[in-house]
């Protein structure tokens, strides 16, 4: 009996369901099969089968997320040097998945993994040199195969890091690319919760002479409302901020002052965006 009823091993999974819905359309299969390609992913170690449930035993990730990392980081906000350090593995990995036809649809700091080799035990993974950290994209459970210039119709993600486009049921790969600002948005400012951003009523506007400026136009590229106008993230991978291997002036709380006022409503991404693109004297990208 117990043999009988004992979990069957699956080379791939060509479908996962949830909620009674197909979702994946293969992305799934080609993202694990494609594993060995790049390090930039939570690994599946094997699937198994429960009845009509496919687990997947992943990875271990001893490093927690980039979430709990940023909410249990003293040194924030992340320096640009970090910040490239961070992003830079987790562009590859985007466009690994572009290369293949794979869109993500929700990309977030609590779906980017840590792993780390180091060996000291209760040691927090903010004190461990960053060079030491790999950080992994995971959870494809939005992800799915798309076709050239296929819009999405779904609505789906987590709503903080959704790009403008999407609820409005008509969106492209590069709804990830947004996703992704929002994330370094995230870690530039400090905030320990997203939400607090929503919350922020007032951003200088003007940029000291010792600003990052090839930072400040990343984002700007990166979180632009039009998706035509917006970079692709193979064109993120050339920006001028990701082939800059130096180490970058620290003025990034200096460059965005914060004021978060808790009587205010909140305002939207959109508002950001506004503030930003106002920024003046900011480097076009190098392509």
């Amino acid at each position: 009996m117990a043999m009988q009823n004992s979990p069957k091993p699956f080379r791939t999974v060509k479908q996962y369901r949830y909620s009674r819905t197909p979702i994946g359309k293969g992305a799934f299969g080609k993202v694990y099969l494609g594993q060995h390609i790049s390090h930039s992913f939570v690994k599946i170690k094997y699937p198994v089968q429960l009845g009509s449930v496919v687990i997947l035993v992943m990875e271990y990730c001893n490093g927690g997320s980039l979430d709990s990392y940023i909410s249990k980081n003293e040194q924030l906000p992340l320096d640009p040097a970090k910040l490239r350090y961070i992003f830079k593995q987790i562009t590859d990995a985007m466009c690994f998945l572009i290369e293949h036809k794979i869109v993500h649809r929700d990309l977030k700091p609590a779906n980017i993994l840590i792993r780390h080799n180091h060996t000291s035990e209760g040691v927090a993974v903010t004190k461990i040199p960053l060079e030491d950290l790999t950080f992994k994209v995971a959870d494809f459970g939005m992800a799915r195969v798309f076709s050239d210039d296929e819009e999405f119709r779904t609505v789906c993600g987590t709503y903080l890091y959704m790009a403008p486009e999407v609820p409005t049921r008509s969106y492209s790969v590069k709804s990830d690319v947004w996703s992704m600002g929002v994330m370094i948005l995230e870690c530039m400012f400090g905030n320990r919760r997203l939400r607090e951003l929503y919350r922020i009523n007032q951003l200088g506007t003007r940029v000291p002479v010792n600003t990052d400026r090839v930072l400040v136009n990343l984002i700007r590229s990166i979180l632009e409302r039009d998706p035509q106008k917006r970079l692709d993230f193979h064109r993120i991978r050339r920006h001028a901020f990701f082939r800059n291997d130096s180490v970058l002036p620290q003025t990034t709380r200096d460059a965005f002052p914060l004021q978060l006022f808790r009587n205010n409503p909140p305002v939207t991404i959109e508002t950001l965006q506004n503030v930003i693109k106002n920024l003046d004297s900011i480097p076009e990208e190098e392509s």
